[in-house]
């Protein structure tokens, strides 16, 4: 009996004890830039920034440099190649042998497969090329948007374009934007080169 009322008496305790917690589902309508622990959060539109200083334009422009770049690499490529198969072709004489010709066809496939590997890494290339461009701008974004966000009591910085809402309170783009036309750097340096990698069949050719 004396159990009994113990267990009754726990159970009381707890369920008095839930209406002290908060209720999680509450956070949801809570604006970006408040938390539980009392931080702030700043939000930086990084493509609104890219476009004011016109280094979008200017990543555009370099990421056309560095394809034009890939597909002269992969032209040059694919005539050396081409080169060499008329060069086999014409030492087999006009009638080559069954075995002549087999040989040739295996050349032609082996070929057309280094082409499209050659294709395929330019297409890696100028991906990477372009994660390159990103991550430099944001590294030459971050310390100016952490003074800003510091000035202004945040204790962190979030993409605009990760969240579904924010307050526009929170939002440090213009300071951002302000600060860094003011540092110049709307003004950067040509395209760098993107050379063939060694694992590039095209680099391998000359």
């Amino acid at each position: 009996m004396m159990r009994a009322a113990l267990l009754l008496l726990s159970v009381s305790f707890l369920l008095s004890a839930c209406d002290k917690f908060p209720d999680p589902y509450s956070l949801l309508d809570k604006p970006a830039g408040t938390g539980t622990t009392g931080s702030k959060t700043a939000i930086l539109d990084i493509d609104a920034l890219a476009e004011a200083l016109g280094r979008d334009e200017v990543a555009k422009q370099q990421l056309q440099a560095a394809e034009q770049q890939l597909r002269q690499q992969l032209t040059e490529f694919s005539t050396s190649l081409q080169s060499k198969l008329n060069e086999e072709k014409a030492k087999l004489g006009s009638e080559p042998s069954a075995d002549e010709r087999q040989r040739l066809q295996e050349q032609l496939l082996q070929a057309q497969r280094q082409v499209q590997q050659s294709q395929l890494l330019a297409r890696e290339k100028a991906a990477q090329f372009q994660t390159q461009l990103a991550v430099q701008f944001r590294k030459e974004v971050r310390p100016v948007a952490a003074e800003i966000a510091r000035q202004r009591g945040a204790s962190t910085v979030m993409p605009a374009s990760s969240l579904l809402w924010f307050d526009t309170a929170v939002d440090i783009t213009g300071a951002v934007i302000d600060a860094m036309r003011a540092k110049g750097a709307a003004v950067v340096a040509p395209a760098p080169v993107v050379p063939a990698s060694s694992d590039d069949p095209a680099a391998a050719e000359k």
